[in-house]
């Protein structure tokens, strides 16, 4: 029995966690990505919802506490191909009591903390991340509106912000000496980032677009069957039969003025947040990072190399100089070639959905669109971050 080693399972983790005031579950968050399994053995992902994500003492249960066990949830969520666990996963967040969802609803945002940095609906982001991969990145805008209480300011914050971090940060022990005879082992806590996948930067764009698509806020929808419907069952304002004489005539799908005033009065604050927050800035910078930093890290290698190539040939002189053009120069080339990539329908689906969502601003608002027109030409990167890069990015599939 001595030289047989223990595994300290999630359970044994979680009761261990119990005995800190406030409970600290980094070692749990860790081992959600390294150990997945062990969450769905002795009721522990319940435990963790029941005990710690519906406790109101913030003695026990603190904000990071809670963050702490949604970021688990959206680990564990990660699979698709593990379908078991995400319906598990959908019967834990059912056991979340109304205090959490009030809670969740208070939750601050804007401003800044003691430490100067932006209030972000980070208890938002958590969920929506979770709900996501939950279920299959399937979400609606109106799902998103569910979740923030119908307030399209924080929803709208929620998603921009989960696209421009577009990555996850985790803190996992590992150690970092072996246990020598006499002493103990060394440990130290690293942080680990991990990229969000590509079908969750689609799920986040396609959410953006329907803050600007009328079926977010209408009602009712036309059931004329010969009228032409857009992606995801939707349809755009231009195509709604008309609510006066000629057309659409005493139609059931008739939309009321009122409705149609509202969803204007809707899109126009939305183009005034969208001025006030320099969000097409945050979108672009966001998507370029999401799709094309591969190029940049690129471009960054070959910066390094060819800096160390100078160095070695003022070293070696002419001859690994004309050694570096017959061969490094070529090898480099067919480097960058054989790691450039051609975007997937998801990513084209993703730069299409912000597409849609910065266009129907300008076609739906009844103010200020000259200024916005002005703002998308000269007054952001959008251009030369992500209009460019797509087309340089099409036209290189193309012309493979």
């Amino acid at each position: 029995m001595a030289g047989r080693r223990m595994s300290l399972g999630a359970k044994w983790q979680l009761d261990a966690a119990l005995l800190s005031m406030p409970v600290d579950l980094t070692t749990l968050v860790s081992m959600s990505l390294t150990d997945p399994e062990a969450f769905f053995k002795d009721d522990c992902l319940h435990r963790m919802v029941k005990i710690l994500l519906n406790e109101s003492n913030s003695k026990r249960s603190d904000h990071n506490t809670k963050l702490d066990v949604l970021t688990i949830l959206a680990n564990l969520a990660k699979d698709q191909k593990n379908e078991e666990a995400r319906d598990e996963i959908k019967v834990v967040l059912g056991g979340c009591n109304e205090w959490f969802d009030e809670y969740l609803t208070s939750e601050p945002i804007g401003g800044q903390d003691e430490h100067g940095m932006p209030i972000e609906p980070e208890m938002h982001k958590s969920m929506l991340l979770v709900l996501s991969r939950v279920y299959d990145y399937s979400l609606k805008t109106e799902d998103l509106l569910d979740l923030t209480n119908g307030n399209r300011q924080i929803a709208l914050i929620t998603v921009v912000s989960l696209l421009e971090d577009g990555e996850t940060y985790t803190t996992e022990l590992a150690q970092r000496k072996g246990a020598q005879p006499g002493q103990v082992a060394q440990w130290e806590r690293k942080l680990v980032c991990e990229r969000y996948e590509r079908e969750l930067v689609l799920q986040l764009c396609r959410l953006l677009r329907g803050f600007t698509h009328p079926t977010a806020y209408f009602s009712s929808m036309p059931s004329n069957p010969k009228q032409p419907a857009m992606a995801d069952g939707e349809y755009r304002l231009g195509d709604m039969p008309s609510t006066s004489g000629g057309g659409g005539g005493g139609d059931e799908g008739e939309l009321a003025l009122y409705s149609v005033d509202h969803f204007s009065e809707e899109i126009n604050s939305l183009l005034d947040l969208t001025l006030a927050t320099r969000l097409v800035e945050k979108l672009a910078v966001a998507l370029h990072d999401c799709l094309f930093g591969f190029e940049e890290d690129l471009d960054e290698v070959e910066g390094m190399d060819i800096h160390a190539q100078a160095g070695e040939d003022e070293k070696d002189g002419e001859r690994r100089g004309q050694d570096a053009d017959a061969s490094g120069g070529a090898s480099g080339v067919g480097e960058r070639a054989a790691e450039s990539r051609h975007l997937d329908k998801h990513e084209h689906q993703a730069v299409a959905s912000v597409h849609a969502f910065l266009q129907n601003l300008y076609f739906y608002g009844t103010r200020r669109t000259a200024e916005y027109q002005q703002h998308l030409l000269a007054d952001t990167i959008l251009i030369p971050r992500l209009v460019l890069p797509y087309l340089d990015a099409c036209v290189r599939e193309a012309r493979d």
